[in-house]
């Protein structure tokens, strides 16, 4: 018998005689693996929850309902993202990593969040499908989110500290998505196939069959327990190392953005100068007034041949007209939410701390192995506030879509779907 492990000698004595005394009859077999089902629930292994007697079942109707709402809020909120990035705003770098990584919100809260809550309210996965689909999708959507995310914040980082071109194309970045795409997808079928929900018995009399238990776990049928497990530890740091990168991808552009505004404040532009720098910036301005997003948020500051770069490099990144030849500091916090470059780099700050809040949990979890107790129980129990703070990862990819709300870009352009 292959893939359990019991702690009572008493049932495992009643298991191995039964199997001895199995014939190879199809109905025989069907009772030993209900029979078989019936042990192997009722060992310590199994979580007997009354759903009825909220002190057994507490922490699972809280997940429920906390999990529930949230699901439908992300599956809404990504579609709407998905569609008004598709049709109402300009196809950029920074465009076409958010609808890449819309598509990941949506298949999370679309397949792994309903999978999860299944679990969590039912006790059991129910087939081997679902359980392999369900671990496939954690496996594959999280680290690919979060690659997605360092995408995002060094091509925020790169417009606004190399002035003179632009390094990541929309096509540059789409080979980079589809290169996390294919490293992410191997290692979650690698992972994926060392879960199962059924147990091959091994009969001396008779060939080999395999019962159906409806409870996800891991086996070595393809790889050993030790490599998968390696290979999740090493996928943990690398979104940890990953995060740490782009939080400091979104502060050094922070950084770079107020030491370019510093250099236009301090320094006393040309009457030719100002005049260029002005019609910038109610180019930009009236950017708002107009039907359609053309947005300049993706555009490399950019300086013109023969003018000073420390008093140019900031003619994108204005969009209030200048009163004086030298503006002031109030003038530029009272207008800093015009500021497109500003504007997305907050953004990507949003969601970079969403990202690193909401994966901490379970990312602590794993690398403590807080919830690998092998004397009783694969993972933490269900009626456990850990195993309730685990899926707190759900929280980004449902809250990805109303941070783009804070975005100036987005609001005009759903403004202008719903209008249409």
């Amino acid at each position: 018998m292959a893939g359990v492990i019991y702690q009572d000698p008493k049932k495992e004595v009643q298991v191995i005689w039964m199997l001895k005394n199995v014939s190879c009859l199809r109905h025989r077999r069907k009772e030993v693996c209900i029979s078989f089902q019936n042990i192997y629930e009722g060992t310590e292994r199994i979580e007997q929850i009354n759903m009825l007697n909220f002190n057994e079942s507490g922490w699972i109707w809280a997940g429920a309902l906390f999990y529930s709402p949230l699901c439908m809020l992300g599956i809404i909120g990504s579609v709407i993202t998905l569609l008004t990035f598709c049709k109402y705003i300009k196809k950029t770098t920074t465009t076409t990593c958010i609808i890449a990584l819309a598509a990941v919100d949506l298949a999370i809260c679309t397949i792994t969040m309903p999978i999860a809550i299944y679990t969590f309210v039912g006790g059991n996965t129910g087939s081997n499908i679902i359980c392999k689909l369900g671990k496939f999708a954690v496996f594959f959507t999280v680290p690919l989110s979060c690659g997605i995310l360092l995408l995002l914040t060094l091509n925020r980082f790169l417009l606004v500290a190399c002035l003179r071109k632009k390094i990541l194309t929309p096509f540059r970045a789409k080979v980079c998505i589809v290169f996390l795409f294919v490293i992410c997808l191997v290692s979650a079928i690698l992972q994926s196939l060392s879960f199962s929900t059924q147990v091959e018995m091994d009969v001396p009399h008779c060939h080999n069959f395999v019962c159906d238990l409806h409870f996800c776990q891991p086996n070595e049928y393809y790889l050993s327990n030790q490599f998968v497990s390696g290979l999740k530890n090493s996928g943990v740091i690398a979104c940890i190392i990953i995060a740490f990168v782009s939080t400091m991808f979104v502060l050094l552009t922070f950084l770079k953005l107020f030491q370019i505004r510093k250099q236009i404040t301090d320094s006393k532009l040309s009457p030719t100068k100002q005049n260029a720098v002005g019609m910038m910036s109610t180019s930009v301005a009236n950017l708002g007034h107009t039907k359609t997003t053309e947005s300049d948020v993706d555009k490399p500051l950019e300086f013109h041949e023969g003018h000073d770069l420390g008093e140019i490099a900031a003619e994108k990144l204005l969009t209030l007209k200048y009163k004086e030849m030298k503006p002031t500091w109030s003038a530029f916090r009272v207008h800093k939410k015009c500021l497109p470059h500003f504007q997305m780099a907050l953004t990507l700050l949003l969601m970079t701390l969403s990202f690193i809040v909401a994966h901490a949990p379970m990312t602590i979890m794993i690398l403590f192995k807080i919830c690998e107790n092998t004397t009783v129980n694969e993972g933490c129990m269900r009626n456990d506030y850990r195993y309730f703070l685990w899926q707190s990862y759900f929280l980004n990819h449902a809250l990805n879509p109303i941070i783009y709300l804070f975005n100036p870009q987005f609001i005009k352009a759903f403004r202008n779907w719903y209008s249409n």
